[in-house]
């Protein structure tokens, strides 16, 4: 027969074990909503669809990765353009206009070397952060990433909200909370 004061060592980690899943609930429905937000506030027109589908949240406990959570949406129609390197099909992404039809030439990649595949550049990114725990983690946090290596470069040079309105969204959202 267990003590008293082991039953209540019992019951306590048991109450723990609830208020984790129950946290990692609200935590999972946040980045939920932030992603479904991610398509309402997308104000640029992305070529690939690697820029859109590189952003994706990811939520920690104790510095552990536990979930990802990816923009909705198509998969993108090819890797990363490299810089100076033009897209070779008829669509771009999310488009039913065929740029072909208008005489334009096709765009042409602007920075980076290429060959990235937004959602696993999203995924590197997130599972590098599990590895470099800091002194500074919470117990619960969430990382929001564009992975693809030229999204900065489209937010600060091409003045294009990649996600910083979704990193406001989550900030209000836990207000309202």
């Amino acid at each position: 027969m267990t003590s008293l004061s082991g039953q209540f060592l019992q019951v306590e980690k048991k109450i723990r074990q609830m208020a984790v899943a129950k946290m990692q609930q609200k935590m999972d429905h946040a980045a939920e909503m932030t992603m479904k937000a991610a398509d309402k506030s997308r104000n640029y027109d992305d070529v690939t669809g690697n820029l859109y589908k590189s952003t994706a949240i990811g939520t920690y406990y104790n510095g552990s990765l536990q979930s990802i959570h990816y923009a909705p949406g198509p998969e993108p129609t090819r890797v990363t353009l490299a810089a100076g390197e033009r897209y070779n099909l008829e669509k771009y992404y999310r488009s039913s206009f065929s740029f072909k039809d208008s005489g334009r030439r096709p765009f042409k990649g602007e920075y980076g070397e290429g060959g990235e595949y937004g959602p696993n550049a999203a995924w590197d990114e997130l599972v590098s952060r599990e590895h470099n725990k800091g002194k500074y983690d919470a117990t619960w946090q969430m990382l929001l990433v564009a992975g693809v290596d030229y999204a900065k470069f489209v937010e600060v040079k091409r003045g294009h909200d990649v996600i910083t309105s979704l990193r406001e969204y989550l900030v209000r959202y836990f207000r309202s909370m």
